[in-house]
């Protein structure tokens, strides 16, 4: 089986579940699409040859991806699923991180690489803060995680092939995107279609990620003698 075959696949699912997301006749169908999304990133990480430390890693953070996408179906039935999901994803981010930190330039400034994210993530938190209610702790700590793998993402710069580090960055940052997204749509206010923006930046960031590590892991092979 051709690698690409699996990507096209993916980018014809990921059409499929902006469509089911427009239509709300359409919508049920999203029990095969959301899920396959990730499992389809998954199975294409998993046929290319990787250090065995990233495997685990990445494979980790894809499967705790596919659980709280799972998860997240059903937060219409009860609040937990919402819990439960945000709990899989911070795991995931977890995961991301234990990988992205292993490849970290040690040269470059931690501290003035954190200062822009500590700026949208105060801003954002003073924004919503008196609309998390309950909430307010795991998604504070959710918050933390997020703005650290992103912050690693970066910090893999000048250590990492050019196009890796650049992949994988834009992933980091659409999914912040995807998840400021659903934040606001739900605890402040409803944004219209915001479905579409969610789902679209969140399969994008994580076939981004996915690609920039396979792409640096490519590099790494290559160079092998």
């Amino acid at each position: 089986m051709k690698k690409s075959i699996i990507l096209w696949c993916f980018a014809t699912i990921l059409v499929l579940e902006l469509i089911f997301l427009s239509d709300p006749d359409l919508t049920s169908f999203r029990v095969i699409t959301k899920p396959l999304l990730v499992s389809l990133l998954l199975f294409y990480f998993l046929l290319h040859k990787t250090e065995p430390k990233t495997k685990l890693f990445i494979s980790l953070a894809l499967v705790f991806s596919l659980l709280g996408d799972i998860l997240l179906l059903f937060t219409d039935r009860s609040q937990n699923y919402f819990m439960f999901g945000l709990v899989a994803f911070l795991l995931a981010h977890i995961f991301y991180i234990l990988q992205f930190s292993r490849e970290r330039n040690k040269n470059l400034n931690t501290v003035k690489s954190l200062i822009p994210l500590l700026i949208f993530g105060g801003l954002f938190f003073y924004f919503l803060k008196d609309k998390f209610g309950t909430m307010l702790l795991p998604v504070s700590v959710y918050m933390g995680i997020i703005l650290i793998m992103a912050l690693f993402a970066f910090l893999r710069k000048g250590n990492v092939p050019k196009k890796s580090f650049e992949l994988l960055f834009i992933g980091a940052l659409l999914f912040l995107i995807s998840d400021a997204t659903l934040a606001i749509d739900k605890f402040h206010s409803s944004i219209p279609k915001s479905g579409i923006l969610i789902m679209a930046t969140y399969g994008l960031a994580q076939l981004c990620i996915v690609l920039g590590i396979l792409k640096e892991e490519k590099t790494n092979i290559s160079q092998v003698p």
